[in-house]
């Protein structure tokens, strides 16, 4: 029987422990990890169009818009984006004609209960964590706007979005706007 080194034996000890630390709670392991770096994604939105629209064909009234919402890291480090709660993670401004386009009743009202307490996304929805290398982009997530939004009537429209990484942080800088059209159907 091979006899183990006391100092070998605490090291697997330490690993055995650490892993069960991240597998435990990563979301927390990821934040921490990342307060002293205290990095704010930069967020960037695209259009998702169906294969058969056209690049600026607008879209029709009770068609989807999607959106593909992207984060840039632009430092010489990697870093994680935590995606834990869509809802608490995100704040679209979407506007029609310049004025301002109200969430969907049920989503004002998650927003309105989440507003920038620290609990809103301790134990909601999913836990991904997209690695990103130094000065690279991933994309966080495609969403439909009738997530947030009713249907979208004939005008035209701007969409910014605001994204924070990790459980009470900051919010990012509003995102470059995206525009479009809403046309009545044919």
């Amino acid at each position: 029987m091979r006899k183990v080194n006391p100092s070998l034996k605490q090291f697997r000890l330490f690993i055995a422990l650490f892993v069960c630390f991240v597998a435990g709670d990563p979301g927390a392991f990821v934040a921490r990890a990342q307060d002293s770096a205290s990095w704010i994604p930069t967020i960037a939105l695209e259009m998702v169009r169906d294969d058969s629209m056209k690049p600026n064909e607008p879209y029709r009234v009770g068609q989807q818009v999607k959106v593909k919402l992207i984060a840039k890291n632009e430092s010489a480090d990697r870093v994680t984006v935590a995606v834990i709660n869509f809802y608490s993670q995100n704040r679209p401004e979407l506007f029609r004609n310049g004025k301002l386009v109200p969430y969907k009743p049920q989503i004002a009202k998650i927003v309105a209960a989440t507003k920038d307490a620290e609990a809103d996304m301790i134990g909601l929805g999913r836990r991904d964590f997209i690695r990103l290398r130094p000065y690279t982009s991933a994309t966080i997530i495609v969403f439909n706007l009738s997530d947030w939004y009713d249907s979208l009537d004939p005008g035209s429209y701007r969409l910014t979005n605001r994204f924070r990484n990790k459980i009470g942080g900051p919010w990012s800088e509003d995102s470059k706007a995206v525009v479009f059209e809403v046309t009545p159907p044919k």
